[in-house]
């Protein structure tokens, strides 16, 4: 039930903090908002737009694993220590720190274009 509840929130927060990025941007740049909306903005040369990056991104976190995605989320997004991922999840210390390597692991290899 906690690690239920710890993923709702988790993911809650998440949401929140795109959507308040994503409001940042608009407020601080209002005359790139119709552009970026209707996708006529072109990168500089050699750079990826920034929502194609996020995408490709979210796509090959939501490809790993539950097992991995979760450590991967509570790791680097999250920035929690290996000791409270293993309480969170309820595994030992040792087993959050292979999960986390390969999960990283398969991550670079999913993402080696970039």
């Amino acid at each position: 039930m906690k690690a239920w509840l710890f993923t709702i929130l988790k993911r809650t927060h998440l949401n929140r903090l795109r959507r308040a990025k994503i409001e940042v941007t608009s407020e601080r740049y209002p005359e790139r908002d119709d552009l970026l909306s209707a996708g006529r903005r072109e990168a500089a040369p050699g750079r990826l737009p920034a929502r194609r990056v996020r995408r490709d991104i979210d796509a090959a976190v939501e490809g790993l694993s539950g097992e991995h995605r979760s450590i991967i989320i509570l790791a680097d997004i999250e920035e929690l220590t290996l000791a409270e991922i293993a309480e969170i999840e309820d595994i030992p210390v040792g087993t959050v720190k292979s999960r986390l390597w390969r999960a990283r692991s398969e991550l670079r290899a999913k993402l080696m274009d970039y």
